[in-house]
């Protein structure tokens, strides 16, 4: 219902949605309405969303913002049309997480820098990624991710749909030889 109000004043008194703190509508004396008109539609996508370059810090306007056009995945409430949730361990930067477990030494299972050291990360954000050439990472990543559906279906009547295995938010990828070799190819 909402997606179809912001429809209406896009359509019928050109209305911009261009930042969470930014609406601009535009100012009319005659506001013409055709007699019938219909704004129902099937979205193509059964999800929406647009990354921003970083969160702003008023959350709740800009959940509203993403409504506003059209997103309905994540910072969208579920009672405004949002979809549900990624299962654990979140939406994005996991590899921490799918990793801290690993063993302290199996340094071989994370990412080599240029200078052949090779990093753990400490939380999403690094420093160091996965060498995700590693049968053995590929292996247990992929048995964690059947933990995180298990412990999720334990949880909620319903498991959620998306289970994200996302690099961690930085740029320090792998740099052994094999996922050199890779990467050129």
């Amino acid at each position: 219902m909402l997606f179809r109000s912001y429809d209406f004043l896009e359509k019928f008194l050109d209305a911009y949605f261009l930042d969470h703190d930014c609406t601009v509508i535009r100012k009319t004396e005659n506001l013409k309405i055709p007699d019938s008109i219909s704004l129902r539609n099937k979205p193509a996508f059964y999800s929406r969303y647009t990354v921003p370059g970083a969160l702003p810090k008023d959350m709740g306007a800009y959940s509203f913002y993403l409504l506003r056009n059209r997103a309905n995945f994540a910072y969208v409430p579920e009672s405004y049309g949002g979809v549900e949730s990624y299962g654990s361990p979140g939406m994005c930067h996991t590899f921490y997480e799918y990793s801290k477990d690993f063993p302290k030494e199996k340094m071989e299972y994370f990412s080599m820098r240029s200078d052949g050291f090779r990093e753990r990360a400490v939380n999403g954000g690094g420093p160091g990624q996965l060498c995700i050439t590693r049968p053995e990472v590929c292996d247990r990543v992929y048995e964690k991710l059947l933990s995180y559906i298990e412990s999720d279906k334990k949880r909620s009547k319903e498991p959620p749909r998306f289970y994200s295995i996302t690099g961690n938010d930085n740029v320090s990828f792998c740099k052994c030889e094999k996922c050199m070799e890779y990467t050129r190819k």
